[in-house]
Parts: C-alpha cells; sequence; structure tokens
C-alpha cells in the first residue's frame, strides 16, 4: 500500500483530462435528474408546500404546524409560475396528499384554552346602522324648538311606513312594529338632554317619572305619562351577559310551572297556600329547600320549566319577569295594576301570560288549557323578544337601555298635542 502511494506521489498528473472528467460529470448531475426525478428541478426551489412562508407563518411555528394548519378539504396551495402551472395541476388532481396533523405545541396559552370552553356569554348579534339622514334635515330639526320638534315627530309617527319584514326586529312580539320603528328612529334624530332638572317647582308635577313599581292603585304612577321600568338582576356585572341564555329545549322542560323566593306581599302567601307540595307538576316553593337544590339548583329549575311563575311581592314587579324571558322560560304575571315594561310598544300577550290574582287556585288548569301550538308560539316569542332586555357592556341598537330611552321619548312625544286644521 505504501509503495502504492509513493507511486501515486511520484507519477505526473494529467489536470486537463481530470477538469474533463469532472466537467462531464457535473452536467450529467444535473440533466439526469430532470428526467429522472417526478419534480422538475426548477419546481424544488419555486415551489415550497407552504403559501408565503416567510409573510404567513408566525415566529416560532414549525413547518409542520404550518402543513397542519392547512384545510385537509383544499390541496395546499403553491406559488403560481409560467413553467410550472400546468405540471402543478397534473399533480393536485392525480394524487391526493393527506394533511399532517401538527404534533407540536398549542400557540395559545393553557389559560385562554380553558377559558374558551367555558365562556358561556351568549354572543350579541349586531343591529343594523342607523340610517343616515341628510344633513340639511338634520340642520332644520336642531334648530326647531323642543315643542315644534316634537310635533313634528308626532306627525312623522302617523305617517309611518308599514314595515312588515326586519331583519332585526320581530314583528309578532310588537303592537305596531312599523310605528314603533318609525318613532325609534326619530328619537335617534331628535332626543336631547333637558335643559335644566333644578329650581322649577312644576317639576314635581310635570315630569316624566321613570318607576320600576309601576302601580296603578297607588295613585303615583300614571299610564300613558310615565314610564315602567324593568327590574333586572345582573349577576355579574363586568360581564352582564354572562350567564344568560342556553334555556333547555322545550323536549326537556319537564316541569308545568316553577316559583321559588322569599314570603312576602299579598300573593305569594295565596299562592303557597294552594300549590305548595299539592302537585308534582307545580313546582311551588318558598325559599328552595336544600334537598331540592342539591339535585336542581334555582337556574336549572327555570330552564327545565315550561312556565316561570312571577307573582308580586312588596310590589308589582319583579326581578323574576326579566329572569324567565333570559332562560327561555314563558312568564307567567300575577299582580293586578301592573302596567307592563314597554307595553307601549311591545305586545306582552304574544310572549307571556297573565292571571288575575282572585284566579291562583285555577293556576294549573289556566296553563294546561293553552294548546301547545300557543306555547310553542310564546316560547320561541321569549327568545325573539329577550334582546331588547339584555344590558350591553356598550349600549346597542334596541337594547334595554335604548328600550328605556325609547319609552320616555314615546311618552313625551304623545304629549304633545296636534293642532286641528
Amino acid at each position: 500500500m505504501r509503495k502504492l502511494i509513493r507511486r501515486c506521489i511520484g507519477s505526473r498528473v494529467y489536470w486537463r483530462e481530470l477538469f474533463l472528467v469532472a466537467a462531464i460529470m457535473t452536467t450529467a448531475g444535473v440533466v439526469v435528474p430532470i428526467f429522472v426525478f417526478t419534480y422538475p428541478l426548477h419546481m424544488w426551489f419555486l415551489s415550497p408546500t407552504v403559501p408565503s412562508l416567510n409573510s404567513t407563518m408566525p415566529l416560532g411555528e414549525t413547518y409542520a404546524e404550518a402543513r397542519g394548519r392547512q384545510s385537509p378539504l383544499s390541496p395546499p396551495s403553491l406559488i403560481d409560475s409560467v413553467n410550472s402551472s400546468a405540471e402543478l395541476i397534473k399533480l393536485q388532481s392525480g394524487k391526493k396528499k393527506k394533511p399532517i396533523v401538527s404534533l407540536g405545541r398549542n400557540p395559545l396559552p393553557r389559560k385562554r384554552r380553558k377559558r374558551s370552553k367555558v365562556n358561556d356569554e351568549p354572543k350579541a348579534i349586531l343591529p343594523p346602522p342607523r340610517e343616515t339622514v341628510p344633513y340639511c334635515l338634520q340642520r332644520h330639526i336642531w334648530s326647531l324648538p323642543p315643542d315644534e320638534a316634537l310635533l313634528y315627530a308626532r306627525k312623522e309617527m302617523q305617517l309611518a311606513p308599514e314595515v312588515k319584514d326586519d331583519p332585526y326586529l320581530y314583528p309578532p312580539t310588537f303592537r305596531n312594529m312599523s310605528l314603533f320603528k318609525r318613532s325609534y328612529e326619530l328619537m335617534e334624530l331628535i332626543l336631547k338632554g333637558p335643559y335644566t332638572v333644578t329650581a322649577h317647582k312644576e317639576l314635581a308635577k310635570n315630569t316624566i317619572k321613570a318607576l320600576c313599581n309601576a302601580d296603578l292603585s297607588e295613585g303615583i304612577f300614571v299610564a300613558g305619562s310615565d314610564v315602567s321600568l324593568p327590574e333586572t338582576t345582573i349577576r355579574a356585572y363586568r360581564r352582564p351577559l354572562r350567564y344568560i341564555g342556553n334555556g333547555n329545549r322545550v323536549s326537556q322542560r319537564p316541569i308545568l310551572a316553577f316559583f321559588a323566593g322569599n314570603m312576602h306581599g299579598r300573593v305569594r302567601p295565596v299562592l303557597l297556600r294552594y300549590w305548595l307540595d299539592k302537585d308534582e307538576d307545580m313546582r311551588i316553593y318558598g325559599r328552595l329547600p336544600s334537598r331540592v337544590s342539591r339535585k336542581m339548583n334555582y337556574l336549572q329549575h327555570m330552564k327545565s320549566s315550561k312556565y316561570c311563575v312571577c307573582p308580586m311581592g312588596f310590589e308589582v314587579n319583579s326581578p323574576r319577569i326579566v329572569e324567565a324571558i333570559y332562560y327561555e322560560c314563558v312568564p307567567v304575571i300575577i299582580a293586578d295594576n301592573f302596567v307592563l315594561p314597554f307595553s307601549e310598544v311591545l305586545d306582552w300577550s304574544a310572549f307571556s301570560v297573565v292571571v288575575a290574582e282572585k284566579d291562583i287556585p285555577k293556576l294549573k288548569e289556566i296553563l294546561l288549557a293553552i294548546p301547545l301550538r300557543r306555547y310553542l308560539t310564546m316560547q320561541i316569542n321569549v327568545k325573539m323578544v329577550q334582546k331588547h332586555f339584555l344590558w350591553n357592556p356598550r349600549p346597542i341598537r334596541f337594547d334595554l337601555f335604548h328600550m328605556i330611552l325609547h319609552s320616555i321619548w314615546f311618552s313625551r312625544v304623545n304629549q304633545i298635542p296636534i293642532p286641528q286644521s
């Protein structure tokens, strides 16, 4: 072996022949793969399997993760080129590639992943934006004195165009949806805050009172002039839409009627005297017993009941009315002389049952007499009217905040007399 190495070192090297052989081998190494391999050589450099890796792949994401994000229903998109487009079409149509599922780490933090699973807030469907009004008309209306602007609004409301279909409002829950929509649009255009609220003795007599206790029998609330407000319970004030909705379907509501609450006022003791532990279909309690709440809590009872009984307490109003609407349970209102919230525009008979106090002994008979089709219609209407009783973190059109504003507006407009011409 040593002799062979010495002979090679001592022998003469023919560099020209060596360069020629190297050139032939290099040329063969470039040309042969073009005809032998499946993908042309230029595609190796122009056609990555993930589109625009440098621009779309986040930092720290692996190549397999980027491929895993691609939908298995569509083939991987490739960079188009003049020479390779026809060949790529053939490859994609003739050969289906299995998607590579990423086995890497989920880029979302663990807290965010857990929070997304337990988020039970209903997604608020935003209403359509308000219609734009010509600037010249806005200037004219804003220049009018308050009484003349309200007179203009009342005349416009009488000429409201008929609205039969609206993508956001549900006609069966309104007395006159055309009138409400036109009135709401005028409120957005005209309504302003008061010039002053002090140093006027006549305010005590001539103001519009907005009350939760809209009781006609006390002589304080004036129907047609004052405004009835709904009572609401916000369980999470930073996230008011939490724990709302997600009521059971009708087939999963085995309880006919449910009530649980403190014993005060004149109606609730009568309700318990007739229905406490008297009927399996009528789940009527005082405070919810622990033996019952261990199996099914208060909210689960509302979600599992067809009707939620809402008797008055010390006052005619009760937060159970709105709670029943939140959990898609048809409210049964037992409170004589109670002016229901937003009754100037909402048709409460379409999504609730009003029972006179004297008819408490016949409560089950009244509820069973309601046909199934009628109940299903009311239950659907409860779902559709729910948006008008929601507090949103930021008020949106037609929500509870704006419905209260509209009640005040509507009452003020209707106090303006139309001159006889």
